[in-house]
């Protein structure tokens, strides 16, 4: 989901003409890709089930008026994301899943 939302503000910039935001958005976005894909990796390297799952569609760029109204969003998916870990990594460490806690790392 993260991908999506650093593609979508990427597209918003880039009609707004901030090329330079729109090629760090559109970098952000493979980032957040490559990490969920080393999840996938992860998982498949432990024998995990992976089943995916249709994920919401992002933030619609015509909601956005402003920068700002940008980064905000993209910090409430940082701050949303970060609070995901966090809960993984506490149920890890209840676990003694050590391994998820290095991968996490």
């Amino acid at each position: 989901m993260a991908s999506q939302v650093y593609l979508s503000a990427s597209i918003w910039f880039d009609s707004q003409d901030w090329e330079g935001m729109a090629a760090y958005m559109l970098a952000e976005s493979e980032e957040e890709r490559a990490h969920g894909l080393g999840f996938v990796d992860f998982a498949n390297k432990r024998n995990f089930p992976i089943e995916l799952q249709a994920i919401p569609a992002p933030v619609s760029c015509n909601e956005w008026k402003s920068p700002e109204d940008v980064w905000q969003t993209i910090l409430e998916l940082e701050q949303s994301n970060t609070q995901s870990l966090l809960n993984v990594a506490e149920a890890a460490n209840e676990c003694h899943d050590f391994a998820i806690l290095a991968f996490l790392n």
